[in-house]
């Protein structure tokens, strides 16, 4: 079965603007290029991809003078895709310039299958009056068939989108917890990448000590940040002078804050990882701001040696200009820092979806001259509509990301990871619910994940807008929060100083390897909390067991859900704006598409249950008289009987329990002791 919601449009309306096409690119109409590997029929074309090769099509078009947005759309197809071991190897919709150079690429790895899907690219601030459109597949195998391109100028319209799943028949989420067994969670995994490049505010402002204090309580913090840290010189708190910061737009005149920074490490108590630029600042240079930062009483947990330096020619320019040469200078820097302080833990940058041999992270992981490894843990939709394919893109969060630490681990083995910027992204994609559940699903990742050792969230403050990549914004001089801040501030208060539960839940997957929900339990002193994600377009009961045996007592259900036909706009003034909270007994269900907490007391968990009871109680079904039995040696037991969607649709204490008043499939029948699942039929 599959579930139709309603498509997300650009506006706060839910319909896309009317299309404005610039120029007809249709496939009978115009004079399209094609390689080996592409047919074409009516306005319809079949690529065939090579796991050695890439096979395209292309067109040049003339662009109306002052058309400054451009939108590539299609209908897409894909079937039996094999992406490459780098995330360019796929398949893909490009635009070039006049020059020759590109714009941002959509690539499509390891995309939704077998179903028809209006997609698409979206270009802003274009100056060209010539551009070259590319359909491809790029190292990778399978099909993808394209029909009715259209080159427009506004945003097109789009049939309703569907959740991109299968709705799976059992929605139950598994969670035995051992009260025994925990583990300590660690608290660097809750910080976040900021720099205030663009905002009213900076780390001196007390209206940011008060928001960090009150909802995210990091315990380490990064500076300067991400792409501006390359850019930057400590010795002027500012950009260097020289041509690779003219190039990137930034202002001499702008100050990025470090002692606003350091003043607030040190009366927060955080630790500093700090971002050293490698571009322009010399080994020496570098020394010297060690030691700088040692003086002012930095508590540095780490040192990133350059910020995406694996994009050569943006950010791999200067002194690490080529993969050698960053390399050679990072050896250098290496060196040289731990000469300031011997036991300084410096780390290089590597690309979280490249993993060929010969490649970027294959050559860094045969040296052996840093202490851990950067890996910005971004998933990426490319693409400015919320359709099934970037719904299923970003709902594969949790296994993507589980995927890139398994390949992470063999290539670098146990070597520390800092993931100093992720988040799920888009391209400008109308802000949706579906995201928020993607990033707190992506977390869990992260939080299991015991090579990870820092973690932080991009961004905390983007400036004074709701934005898809902030926590926090501000209107007027009040500091309000983003749905994605609501969560993440709800995860400090589930996780931080906390120990977690070493159980795993387990739940039917909506594609091999993404459990449907996904929940992990903490240990809260006299309370026992519960974090569960459901994915699904309908409620899923969560069946909580110690040791064992299933929990029908009482409890606290807190959740978040927004409508994801709706644009996210509103601001909250605090997570409990957001949740709603009740109070309940029995069956916990799961609001559809929701972020939940569950708080069970200690003293309601019952400490002892007669093994002879759970041995013997067993149920057995009779489709000829449309029976229940419990067998069990006690002459009757308190039963209820729920739907799938946790709904109770009967109780009772006879141990024959007659459903032929109920519609066939499967019902989830609780009793004092225990929890079973029953198909009626």
């Amino acid at each position: 079965m599959r579930i139709k919601i309603l498509a997300l449009c650009v506006m706060l309306s839910l319909h896309y603007f009317v299309n404005a096409s610039i120029v007809d690119i249709s496939f009978t109409n115009q004079d399209w290029t094609y390689s080996s590997g592409v047919t074409q029929s009516a306005n319809k074309i079949e690529i065939i991809g090579s796991s050695t090769g890439y096979r395209t099509a292309s067109l040049v078009v003339d662009i109306p003078a002052n058309t400054s947005t451009l939108y590539l759309v299609a209908d897409v197809y894909f079937e039996n895709i094999v992406c490459g071991d780098a995330a360019h190897k796929a398949p893909k919709f490009k635009m070039y310039k006049s020059d020759g150079s590109k714009y941002p690429v959509l690539n499509f790895y390891n995309p939704l299958e077998k179903r028809w899907v209006t997609t698409g690219l979206k270009i802003e601030k274009n100056s060209e009056t010539q551009i070259t459109i590319e359909f491809g597949i790029q190292s990778a195998t399978g099909t993808m068939v394209i029909k009715n391109p259209q080159l427009l100028s506004t945003a097109p319209s789009v049939p309703a989108l569907e959740f991109p799943f299968d709705v799976p028949a059992d929605k139950i989420c598994y969670l035995d917890i051992d009260l025994q067994s925990t583990r300590p969670f660690n608290n660097d995994k809750l910080s976040s990448n900021t720099h205030f490049t663009w905002a009213d505010y900076g780390w001196a402002d007390d209206e940011v000590h008060q928001v960090i204090y009150e909802h995210f309580p990091m315990t380490n913090l990064r500076f300067p940040g991400g792409t501006v840290g390359n850019f930057y010189d400590w010795r002027r708190d500012g950009y260097y002078e020289n041509q690779y910061s003219y190039d990137k737009g930034y202002s001499m005149d702008h100050r990025v804050g470090y002692p606003g920074f350091e003043a607030f490490s040190l009366s927060s108590g955080a630790s500093s990882t700090l971002m050293f630029n490698v571009i322009s600042e010399t080994v020496e240079v570098a020394k010297q701001r060690l030691q700088d930062r040692i003086d002012g009483g930095l508590d540095i947990a780490w040192i990133e040696m350059g910020n995406e330096n694996y994009f050569i020619g943006t950010q791999g320019i200067g002194q690490v200009d080529s993969e050698e040469n960053y390399i050679l200078h990072t050896t250098d820097l290496a060196a040289g820092l731990k000469e300031v302080i011997s036991d300084v833990k410096v780390a290089v940058n590597i690309e979280h979806g490249a993993w060929e041999a010969g490649g970027w992270n294959y050559n860094l992981a045969q040296e052996n001259y840093y202490d851990a490894t950067v890996m910005h843990g971004y998933v990426q939709t490319n693409t400015f509509l919320l359709n099934p394919i970037s719904a299923f893109t970003m709902l594969n969060a949790y296994k993507t990301t589980q995927e890139r630490f398994e390949a992470y681990k063999n290539l670098f083995g146990n070597t520390p990871l800092l993931m100093t910027e992720w988040n799920v992204l888009s391209d400008d994609t109308p802000l949706n619910f579906i995201q928020t559940l993607s990033i707190t699903d992506l977390f869990l990742a992260i939080e299991e994940e015991e090579v990870v050792k820092q973690a932080g969230i991009h961004m905390l403050f983007k400036n004074e807008h709701y934005h898809e990549s902030t926590l926090t914004y501000n209107i007027g001089s009040q500091m309000v929060l983003t749905a994605n801040g609501v969560v993440y501030a709800k995860l400090f208060d589930v996780f931080k100083d906390k120990q977690v539960y070493s159980a795993l839940s387990t739940s039917a997957d909506l594609e091999p390897g993404l459990p449907a929900v996904n929940a992990r339990a903490v240990d809260h002193g006299d309370e026992v909390k519960v974090l569960a994600v459901n994915k699904l377009p309908e409620p899923a009961t969560l069946n909580l067991q110690f040791g064992g045996q299933s929990y029908a007592g009482a409890y606290t259900l807190e959740y978040f859900h927004e409508d994801v036909n709706q644009v996210l706009t509103d601001p909250y003034n605090s997570p409990e704006q957001a949740f709603v909270s009740q109070s309940a007994s029995g069956i916990i269900s799961l609001p559809a598409y929701s972020i939940a907490v569950v708080s069970i007391a200690k003293s309601d968990i019952p400490t002892s249950i007669e093994s002879s009871l759970k041995e013997t109680e067993t149920i057995s079904y009779s489709a000829q008289n449309k029976t229940i039995r419990i067998k069990t040696d006690s002459p009757s037991v308190n039963w209820r009987l729920y739907s799938m969607s946790g709904v109770e649709v009967d109780r009772g204490d006879a141990l024959l329990i007659h459903v032929n008043h109920l519609n066939d499939g499967m019902y989830i029948i609780q009793t004092n002791s225990s929890i079973h699942k029953v198909l009626i039929y």
